[in-house]
C-alpha cells in the first residue's frame, strides 16, 4: 500500500467497522429484527495546499482512487497535516454481555417486552464498534467499544410520551426506567389551551441535550471560519450563558461515545467548552488550531472539528423542584431548525407530553406547541438544573449526551400549525 501513496506529501486511512442489531417494537410486539456486520473506509491525501477525502463501503483502493481524482480540484486554506507521529494506540473494551446480546438479543428483548404497560413503540439497538487509523507520520490506532441505545414512545389514547437512554453496558434496570417514563408521560391527561407567549420552561433531557448539542457544534473552529456559530466575534473567557451552565466535551467519560484519539491520531481528552457560562474553548483540529496559534484539542475531524461525547454539569436541585418556577414542561421535540446561524434563531416542535404546570403540579398537557427562540436566550436564561442526569442519544440527539432536565426562562412559545 504504501507505494500508492508516493505522489502525495501525506495521507491517512481510516477504519471504521461495526456488528450491531437492532429490533423494532410496534404495539408492544416485536416488529423487525435487523443485523448489520459492515466496514467502512476512508481516505485523506494532501499534496501542496490541496486535500482530498474519499470513502464508502467497498475497499480501501477503491476508495484512494476516488480521492486521487479529486486531489486536483481540491484546494483548500486547510490542508490535512500528518506530522511525525509513531505512537502505538490499543484500546479494546471488551463487553462479553453487549458482544452476546448482539448475536442473541432474546433476553433483553423479553426483559423490554415484560416493561410494557401500555400500547408502546420503540427500538433498542445493540453495537460493537471498532476504529483504526494509520498516518504517514507513523501513528497507528486501533480501539473497540460497545455502545446501546434504546428509544421508546408510549400511547395511551391520544396522549403519548417519550424517553431515551443510552449507554456502554446491557442496563436492564435502565431499561426499565426508560419504558416507565414514556409511560408515565403518556398516562398524563386534561388538556389546557395555552397562547402564544414568553414562558419558563422545563426542558427534559431529551430537549436540551439536542438544543445544547447545536450550540456544542457551533463551538468547533470550522463553524466560526464558514460563519455558522453564535459564538463568532467571542473569545475565551466571554460570558456566554448562564453561570449555571457548564458543557463538556467529555471523550473519555464512562458512558458512551468515548475515544482515545481522534481522526488526526491526537490524544482526546475531556475539556470545558463553557464553564459557569463562560466561553472556555473552541475545538480543533490540527490546521486550525496552527491559524488560532493554539493546540489542537483532539476533536478532529480531518475538516470540521467536533464534538465526541457532551455532559452538560449537574444542577442542586431535585427534578421537580424546577416545576415551581415553571409553567410548562416538554417532554420531547422534533424538527429543530435554524433561522439565523449567528443569531442562534431556532424553532423547535413540541412532540408527546407537553406538561401544564401551575404551582408546582402537573395540571394537564397542552398540543402543537413550538419553542421559537434563540440559543442565546437559551444559554442566558438558564435557571435551574436537576441533580440528576440522563445519558441521552437517539435519533433527534446524534451527539451523546448527558444531561440535566433545565428550567429555562421566558422561552418565546407560539402554537404550531
Amino acid at each position: 500500500m504504501e507505494e500508492q501513496f508516493k505522489s502525495v506529501d501525506s495521507y491517512a486511512v481510516l477504519t471504521f467497522e461495526y456488528k450491531r442489531t437492532m429490533v423494532k417494537f410496534a404495539s408492544n410486539a416485536i416488529t423487525v429484527t435487523q443485523r448489520w456486520k459492515s466496514k467502512a473506509y476512508s481516505v485523506v491525501l494532501t499534496s501542496g495546499d490541496r486535500t482530498a477525502i474519499a470513502g464508502g463501503r467497498g475497499s480501501v483502493s477503491d476508495a484512494l482512487e476516488e480521492a486521487r481524482r479529486k486531489l486536483q480540484y481540491s484546494q483548500t486554506p486547510f490542508p490535512v497535516v500528518f506530522p511525525k507521529d509513531e505512537r502505538k494506540v490499543v484500546k479494546r473494551i471488551t463487553n462479553g454481555e453487549v458482544e452476546g446480546a448482539v448475536k442473541d438479543p432474546s433476553k433483553v428483548v423479553e426483559h423490554v417486552l415484560n416493561s410494557f404497560e401500555v400500547d408502546t413503540y420503540g427500538t433498542i439497538d445493540i453495537a460493537l464498534m471498532s476504529r483504526k487509523l494509520k498516518t504517514s507520520g507513523g501513528f497507528e490506532g486501533e480501539e473497540e467499544n460497545a455502545n446501546v441505545t434504546a428509544y421508546f414512545r408510549a400511547f395511551k389514547g391520544e396522549n403519548s410520551g417519550s424517553w431515551a437512554w443510552s449507554g456502554n453496558s446491557i442496563d436492564y434496570v435502565k431499561l426499565r426506567d426508560t419504558v416507565r417514563r414514556a409511560t408515565r408521560y403518556a398516562e398524563l391527561s386534561g388538556e389546557v389551551k395555552i397562547e402564544d407567549g414568553r414562558y419558563n420552561v422545563v426542558l427534559s433531557p431529551l430537549v436540551f441535550s439536542n438544543l445544547i448539542g447545536i450550540v456544542a457544534w457551533m463551538s468547533s473552529a470550522m463553524s466560526l471560519e464558514v460563519g455558522s456559530s453564535i459564538f463568532l466575534g467571542k473569545r475565551p473567557g466571554d460570558a456566554v450563558a448562564s453561570e449555571r451552565l457548564s458543557l463538556v466535551d467529555s471523550p473519555r467519560s464512562t458512558y458512551f461515545g468515548t475515544w482515545e484519539f481522534d481522526d488526526e491520531g491526537v490524544d482526546t481528552y475531556n475539556k470545558p467548552i463553557i464553564e459557569r457560562g463562560k466561553l472556555e474553548t473552541f475545538l480543533y483540529n490540527r490546521a486550525l488550531a496552527e491559524k488560532a496559534k493554539r493546540k489542537s484539542t483532539g476533536n478532529a475531524g480531518w475538516v470540521f472539528p467536533r464534538p465526541w461525547s457532551l455532559e452538560v454539569g449537574e444542577g442542586d436541585v431535585g427534578e421537580e423542584s424546577l416545576y415551581s418556577g415553571a409553567s410548562l414542561l416538554f417532554n420531547n421535540n422534533w424538527y429543530t431548525r435554524m433561522q439565523n446561524y449567528v443569531e442562534g434563531t431556532f424553532s423547535t416542535v413540541g412532540r408527546d407530553a407537553i406538561i401544564v404546570l401551575k404551582d408546582g403540579r402537573e395540571v394537564g398537557i397542552a398540543r402543537r406547541l413550538r419553542i421559537a427562540d434563540s440559543l442565546r436566550n437559551l444559554l442566558l436564561n438558564v435557571e435551574s438544573l436537576s441533580k440528576t442526569r440522563y445519558p441521552i442519544r437517539w435519533w433527534e440527539v446524534e451527539t451523546p449526551t448527558v444531561s440535566p432536565f433545565a428550567l429555562v426562562r421566558g422561552l418565546r412559545i407560539s402554537r404550531a400549525s
